[in-house]
């Protein structure tokens, strides 16, 4: 599991989507019996659970952002052998592109956005689910044609996985930017972004998370240190110079952060297919 480390204000979710899940009987049910509680999944059309994204990964103009992830129905899983069942890639297909149709329908963006994630190596489908305040055509076309496939999430990952090198590559700018700048030092780290955050046309994709060091956090009593907006606004130019200068793509949210936020969150990623 990626822990996100996500405050309230980076989980607004997408209002009425549980609703649209619901109404397509994609959701788990819960009964209680004899003083305990049961969880029934549904049968046929797999089930879907909704999860934060951080803004950082929010389409242009996004103002509400969550992910609707699918697990295929228990007849069309993968087995612990490897055995992908016979009509799992196709139960796969139509039942993913039915929630993106249907939530469209409803008024809202839906899309499968990232590196491609298949029954035979993973065992979900993420979809973006999000809200703007305009039409807006995103993500272009073709953003992640010939990309790899999205890491697996069954078997041993191997240890020089393209992965696992893209993070060691930007811990090793972090730990720099420490060096450089003391005050960032033990406040910077970098995670795995999950496939459905990557940027278009990246190739590569890190998360990573800046917090102000403990003189400028939040008090007990709620109250922000007096310095803490001018350590803020040192902190984050200086996180993006670093990745900037190693030749990292920044994504970052459009809103400005303020120490109200407690921490501050980028995509650090690369492309050579970028347009332009």
């Amino acid at each position: 599991m990626i822990e996100t480390q996500m405050k309230p204000r980076d989980c607004r979710r997408v209002p009425d989507v549980e609703k649209v899940l619901e109404g397509l009987g994609m959701t788990p049910t819960s009964t209680r019996r004899d003083g305990m509680s049961y969880c029934t999944l549904p049968q046929g059309g797999g089930w879907c659970q909704t999860l934060p994204v951080p803004e950082e990964a929010w389409p242009p103009t996004a103002t509400h952002c969550e992910v609707v992830r699918w697990h295929p129905d228990k007849a069309y899983r993968r087995s612990r052998t490897g055995h992908v069942p016979a009509g799992a890639e196709a139960h796969w297909k139509f039942r993913t592109s039915e929630i993106v149709e249907r939530l469209r329908a409803l008024g809202f963006q839906a899309a499968i956005t990232g590196p491609h994630r298949v029954p035979s190596l993973h065992a979900h489908q993420d979809i973006l689910v999000w809200q703007q305040p305009h039409d807006r055509l995103w993500p272009p076309t073709y953003a992640w044609l010939g990309s790899e496939p999205a890491t697996p999430h069954f078997g041993q990952q191997p240890a020089a996985s393209a992965e696992r090198e893209a993070l060691l590559r930007v811990e090793g700018v972090l730990k720099r930017a420490a060096r450089q700048w003391p005050f960032l030092r033990g406040t910077l780290s970098a995670q795995p972004a999950l496939a459905v955050w990557w940027p278009p046309y990246a190739e590569t994709c890190v998360r990573v998370l800046w917090k102000p060091t403990t003189p400028y956090v939040r008090r007990p009593d709620g109250a922000l240190p007096p310095e803490a907006e001018r350590h803020f606004g040192r902190g984050i130019p200086r996180v993006r110079k670093a990745l900037t200068a190693a030749s990292y793509r920044v994504r970052e949210p459009e809103r400005p952060r303020t120490p109200e936020d407690e921490y501050a969150g980028f995509l650090a990623w690369r492309s050579p297919r970028q347009p332009g």
